[in-house]
């Protein structure tokens, strides 16, 4: 087996994940979901495979059903557990890395079965009506109402180092909707780039946007996948390189996390497995 080195430590700054820049679109494809969403749910794949290959290296992980260790806090055996309870959870809220991205990717689902996207330099409006029942929303909670509205706007981006499209979506605020999402907006970036494709994800209110979110990049010519989560007082960033393409195995992860709710930061911890 080749030599694994799984690093945790906790840290309250962690810097925002840097990407670069790319050309490629993110059109809708022939199938009913676009590039946006096949590559959250891709990833949301890969997360799941490297949470499952973290158990598999003889220390199955103890958690909660919220995607926390069982173990107490400031504590080994805390740190060694955290990354793979929060990759392996998915309660479709935003407690985990995987969490959100089963909330964006259902929404854009939902958003891109009805209007294909153009991404002029311009930005193009679309005003929808989405169906709770809709396949792409089962499990998540955007409104008790039959439906609810959104106004979706997209672009491609010029002069911008970083990303290529933006997509913003603004809630509505009528009867029924989750407090959660009410008036709230929706960020997304996306960048494809060769073998490299991202996603920055966050929702708040319009202008501040940074309330909950993630930002994921994966390179499919060396099988790493990078992410930073910032969520429910949670800060969850790690490079992952996997044996293959799935992530069934890891040759390396590097990552840290801090979770701070009026109580301490996590100790920090070191581990190394061969």
């Amino acid at each position: 087996m080749k030599s694994l080195s799984v690093t945790f430590l906790a840290l309250l700054g962690l810097s925002v994940l840097a990407v670069s820049c790319g050309e490629d679109t993110a059109k809708k494809l022939s199938s009913s979901n676009s590039k946006t969403t096949q590559f959250l749910e891709s990833t949301k794949t890969a997360v799941t495979n490297i949470a499952q290959s973290l158990d598999n290296l003889s220390f199955a992980a103890s958690c909660t059903a919220a995607g926390t260790p069982t173990a107490g806090s400031l504590s080994d055996a805390y740190n060694k557990d955290a990354f793979p309870c929060a990759l392996g959870t998915d309660t479709k809220d935003f407690n985990t890395p995987k969490e959100i991205m089963s909330v964006f990717s259902g929404l854009m689902c939902a958003i891109e079965n009805q209007v294909p996207f153009n991404y002029n330099t311009s930005v193009t409006t679309h005003t929808l009506v989405l169906d709770r029942l809709d396949s792409c929303l089962s499990g998540l909670s955007f409104t008790n109402a039959n439906s609810f509205t959104v106004v979706v706007k997209e672009q491609a981006l010029i002069n911008n180092s970083t990303w290529t499209y933006k997509i913003t979506v603004d809630f509505s605020n009528e009867v029924g909707m989750s407090l959660v999402y009410a008036s709230k907006q929706v960020v997304i970036y996306l960048r494809e780039n060769g073998n490299e494709t991202a996603t920055k994800v966050s929702i708040g209110t319009a202008g501040n946007p940074n309330f909950l979110g993630m930002a994921i990049q994966e390179d499919s010519s060396t099988n790493t996948l990078r992410f930073d989560m910032m969520a429910e007082n949670k800060h969850f960033r790690a490079v992952v390189e996997g044996s293959s393409a799935s992530y069934n195995g890891i040759n390396s992860m590097r990552g840290a996390h801090s979770i701070s709710n009026g109580c301490p930061v996590r100790a920090p911890m070191t581990q190394n497995r061969s």
